[in-house]
């Protein structure tokens, strides 16, 4: 069995912080970091290993800094690494993503399925499961809180409305997996030694996929961001539960609203 896990590197929330401006967001005192909800991906690609044997392959897109967002994923327990950096890669929207990925999976070739995250800490959206299965045209499976193979059939259990609802589908497919569905396993410090000394993190541009850098969509840079004004704080009343009616009234009174 092989299955690719989409990693993301975003930026650890504690060292976020607003700009004196007030009109940016000021990185340079953050962390990056695996995208948490992609750990659970990663550890549900581990087990279907340890039970059917494979590969699971590690995909991310960005530039050179990623590389140590897979040499991570690597040092958990993945087998191979590929980074997906091109400029062209650099400027493209969510859609360009998807289709890169879904470039990379193609070139992999007999990959059974692709484990994602939920969604990924810094935008929120969850929407990469869902592109990546339209550009493979394979089916998607979200928020899957467990998942097992049976007879070459994909089963998973989904929370639907507070029950686990159990669904069936046929591979390869798309699956992402939600953070109750367990707990990320820590990477061994032999393994991490190794991934920076002995294991290598392949990269392919737009040329290696066989994309053409024109046909990527361009995303939307933001100029700035605005805060809305501070709101007017009321008037604080206090006394007895007598004395703060009594003047409520009377303010009320005062402005003729009763």
């Amino acid at each position: 069995m092989r299955i690719a896990v989409c990693i993301k590197q975003v930026y650890g929330p504690e060292g976020v912080r607003v700009s004196r401006s007030r009109e940016m967001l000021d990185t340079r005192a953050a962390e990056l970091n695996i995208n948490p909800y992609d750990k659970h991906a990663l550890e549900a690609a581990l087990r279907l290993r340890e039970q059917f044997g494979g590969t699971v392959i590690a995909l991310s897109v960005g530039g050179k800094e990623v590389d140590d967002a897979l040499r991570e994923a690597l040092a958990i327990g993945a087998d191979e690494a590929y980074l997906l950096s091109d400029d062209a890669l650099e400027v493209t929207d969510a859609n360009g993503v998807a289709k890169a990925l879904a470039a990379a999976v193609n070139k992999l070739g007999e990959i059974d399925l692709v484990l994602t995250g939920q969604k990924a800490v810094d935008t929120g959206a969850g929407d990469l499961p869902g592109r990546l299965a339209e550009a493979l045209g394979w089916p998607v499976l979200l928020d899957v809180e467990a998942l097992s193979i049976q007879n070459g059939t994909l089963e998973v259990v989904r929370d639907v409305d507070g029950d686990g609802v159990v669904f069936h589908s046929g591979m390869p497919a798309v699956v992402a997996i939600s953070p109750v569905a367990n707990e990320p396993r820590y990477a061994h410090v032999a393994r991490v030694m190794n991934a920076y000394r002995e294991w290598t993190v392949t990269t392919w541009t737009c040329d290696d996929l066989g994309l053409d850098p024109d046909s990527l969509p361009s995303k939307i840079s933001p100029r700035g961001m605005v805060l809305p004004p501070k709101r007017e704080l009321g008037n604080m009343l206090s006394g007895t539960p007598e004395e703060v009616a009594a003047d409520l009234v009377a303010e009320l009174r005062q402005r003729r609203l009763v």
